[in-house]
């Protein structure tokens, strides 16, 4: 996952959430988390990179080496790791909670960052930490996912908006799939919500939406050839960093739309198991 170390005076983005640990049917446990996948396209895309986080010092450690050249790393201290269970079919995503991590509920930068990337993964960021994250940097993107989680009483994950923040404008955008985006509408939290929302299609590509109504779509070109489903892993990431960073940059929201349409596209069908990152 190493990459070049950034230019002087690049973007700084700055990702929040925990590193994890996901345990695969049939293969080593290996780490993930949103914080992990979209770091690597925010370097690949030329930012300054600050991933804060709550992990173990082993975690820690791991993260650090297999993090992009020139990454900080902030930990937050903990005695465990959040740590995902898989099934049999990893493209369905992680299938139980198996650990979880400190909360986080600070960070520190000098002056503002451009883009800041709030990504939970498990109710991780306290409420005081997200309803202040517009004060605290230029742009703010949301992938919401982990505060849409609960467990049940075996642990297994199960769709639960409890956690879903009472400010409106928490973000200036936030990317969600498209069970989470039929989930949030149907229940009229997106209502709520004056930023961009883009809604990840899988095969189909992506759209965007603003106050209820569809902007803008992209579709992906057909491609016939099988994806490992292990190779999906952290594509809703790096289409997420990819679309912040361009829209901090100044791009337009459907250009934002394509660039990070393409870039999740590059990360799914890569030749080899190993993470490459597009740089859009």
């Amino acid at each position: 996952m190493q990459t070049e170390p950034p230019e002087p005076g690049a973007p700084q983005y700055v990702a929040i959430g925990h590193v994890c640990v996901d345990e695969l049917v049939d293969a080593p446990p290996r780490l993930g988390g949103t914080v992990f996948f979209s770091s690597a396209q925010a370097a690949a895309m030329g930012c300054r990179v600050t991933v804060v986080t709550s992990c173990t010092p082993g975690v820690a450690t791991d993260a650090a080496a297999a993090l992009p050249a020139g990454t900080a790393l902030q930990v937050h201290d903990t005695g465990r790791d959040t740590r995902f269970g898989f099934g049999p079919d990893a493209a369905d995503g992680p299938q139980r909670l198996l650990s979880v991590a400190a909360p986080i509920d600070s960070f520190a930068t000098e002056g503002r960052p451009d883009i800041l990337h709030l990504a939970p993964v498990f109710n991780e960021l306290t409420p005081n930490l997200v309803a202040t994250a517009r004060e605290r940097a230029r742009f703010v993107g949301a992938t919401p996912q982990g505060l849409l989680r609960g467990t049940d009483a075996d642990g297994g994950l199960v769709f639960l908006a409890d956690n879903w923040p009472e400010r409106h404008d928490f973000a200036d955008a936030i990317v969600l799939n498209d069970e989470e985006y039929a989930h949030l509408h149907g229940i009229g939290l997106l209502d709520r919500f004056d930023g961009l929302v883009f809604r990840t299609l899988g095969p189909a590509g992506a759209a965007l939406v603003q106050h209820g109504d569809e902007i803008a779509r992209h579709e992906l070109d057909p491609d016939e050839r099988p994806v490992p489903p292990r190779r999906t892993i952290g594509a809703g990431d790096v289409f997420a960093a990819a679309a912040f960073v361009s829209l901090a940059r100044g791009d337009s929201p459907a250009d934002a739309l394509r660039i990070a349409v393409d870039s999740a596209t590059g990360y799914v069908r890569r030749p080899t198991d190993a993470p490459t990152f597009v740089a859009s």
